[in-house]
């Protein structure tokens, strides 16, 4: 039963799929289909008319029904029935002689207008048509004009871009340049304090002493331990101050804590000379000299006791990185090692 149902349905959808593949194409614009085929619609305006003017002949026969009827003994009975129904039939006959003519006239007048109004309504969809290509082709004259003015616009907008971006970089060396200016004649006030330190020392060296006092002091206080024991020279010298060896000790002590390794040889030479000993700058003097800072070299030999074995070692690494004092000292050094091994030595004298 599942399978009978299912053949019907499939054969409905392969007929109902026929009958799609099968649809006539549709006629063109002024044609319509008749029997099959595309014709123009004048032409069929001009055969309706000539069928309208023909007669139509009706034959209709009389349904009767004749029917027999019979009995036979021992055979039963019979009937015999025979019905005739009603049939009906048109044809067209033909066109009267005398009138053809006027007929003919007037179908072909009626299929000419019918023609004319096709032609009417073709004309206007193509008024129509050509309408809205004038439109179209005014709205693309529009777009290409807008467009022509948006890149004009663009290009304009670029031009004034670039001309301010070289504005801005000739504003930026301008600035550039003020500020190299004001870091050099005002780093202090700018609050560039390493470039404050650096101008203080060029200060000090060139006898500003003064000017070179104000910068090494706000150089200091905010934080640079160069300026610091820079600073501390100006007090342990007298220049442009009286002398102050403990405010020189004290810039020197703190710049050494902040890891300035020339303020701690200034400590540790200032120590020596006012207390005979290095104490507590012994080992920054080791690090100093072991960082290649000359004098650092010199001043450790120097705090160190006369037997140490160090101290030659200590006087040559100074002199051969420069410390003049330390290449004196090392040539008195060796003069008294001399003058130790031969007691008939003139070295001997030396001290």
């Amino acid at each position: 039963m599942v399978r009978l149902v299912y053949g019907i349905a499939m054969m409905g959808l392969l007929g109902a799929g026929c009958g799609w593949a099968m649809m006539p194409p549709r006629c063109d614009i002024g044609m319509a289909r008749v029997d099959g085929q595309c014709v123009p619609k004048p032409t069929i305006v001009f055969r309706q008319c000539v069928e309208a003017f023909r007669t139509t002949r009706v034959q209709r026969e009389r349904g009767d029904a004749i029917a027999v009827g019979g009995a036979v003994p021992r055979a039963g009975s019979a009937r015999l029935e025979r019905e005739h129904r009603d049939t009906e039939e048109r044809e067209l006959a033909s066109l009267p002689e005398a009138d053809t003519d006027a007929i003919i006239e007037e179908c072909r007048r009626q299929e000419q207008a019918e023609r004319s109004r096709l032609l009417e309504e073709a004309w206007a969809a193509a008024e129509e048509a050509r309408a809205e290509a004038k439109a179209a082709h005014a709205d693309a004259r529009q777009l290409r004009s807008s467009m022509a003015a948006l890149d004009a616009a663009i290009e304009e907008a670029a031009e004034e871009l670039e001309q301010e971006r070289a504005r801005a970089e000739a504003r930026e060396a301008e600035l550039a340049a003020m500020r190299a200016l004001a870091e050099r004649d005002h780093p202090c006030a700018l609050e560039r304090w390493s470039a404050c330190a650096e101008a203080a020392a060029a200060d000090h060296e060139s006898g500003e002493f003064a000017r070179a006092h104000q910068r090494y002091a706000l150089a200091c206080e905010a934080g640079q331990p160069e300026a610091c024991g820079n600073w501390g020279v100006l007090f342990e010298h007298g220049l442009g101050v009286p002398v102050d060896h403990d405010r020189a000790l004290a810039l020197y002590d703190r710049a050494c804590d902040e890891e300035d390794l020339q303020a701690c040889v200034r400590l540790g030479v200032a120590r020596l000379a006012t207390e005979g000993t290095l104490g507590e700058v012994e080992a920054q003097l080791r690090r100093a000299c072991d960082e290649d800072v000359a004098r650092g070299c010199t001043a450790l030999a120097q705090g160190l006791p006369a037997a140490d074995d160090d101290i030659g070692a200590l006087l040559e690494r100074g002199c051969a990185l420069g410390d003049a004092r330390g290449c004196r000292l090392l040539g008195v050094h060796l003069e008294r090692e001399v003058a130790g091994r031969n007691p008939t030595s003139p070295y001997r004298a030396v001290h």
